[in-house]
């Protein structure tokens, strides 16, 4: 089986976090996050659509694309307006809008 024909067969709960917690305490560093946040390391076992209970599962590259917590009241309003939660949101995603929510506040303000 070709590497490409493998990847394209990969799944999302084929792939697991490779952050350590050295790579855990930049991100938390560079983006502003806290220890109030109780930004955790996932376990090697788990994937980001199995964050356990009480948790959220974010990936590096969103917080890479622009979101920022706490989130505007913007990404919230739209968030819940399509019922979607932020975890559902791929980097590129809000990347999109983080850049039209920043558009309309340089147009109007």
């Amino acid at each position: 089986m070709s590497n490409e024909k493998m990847v394209r067969e990969l799944g999302i709960k084929d792939i697991f976090s490779t952050l350590s917690q050295a790579g855990l305490e930049r991100v938390a560093s560079q983006y502003g996050l806290c220890p109030s946040d109780r930004v955790l390391l996932p376990s090697p076992t788990r994937h980001i659509k199995d964050p356990p209970l009480d948790k959220v599962g974010i990936y590096v590259k969103t917080m890479e694309a622009g979101l920022r917590f706490p989130i505007s009241k913007f990404i919230e309003d739209l968030l819940s307006h399509y019922f979607i939660h932020i975890s559902q949101l791929k980097p590129n995603v809000m990347f999109k809008i983080v850049a039209f929510e920043l558009l309309c506040k340089a147009k109007n303000g």
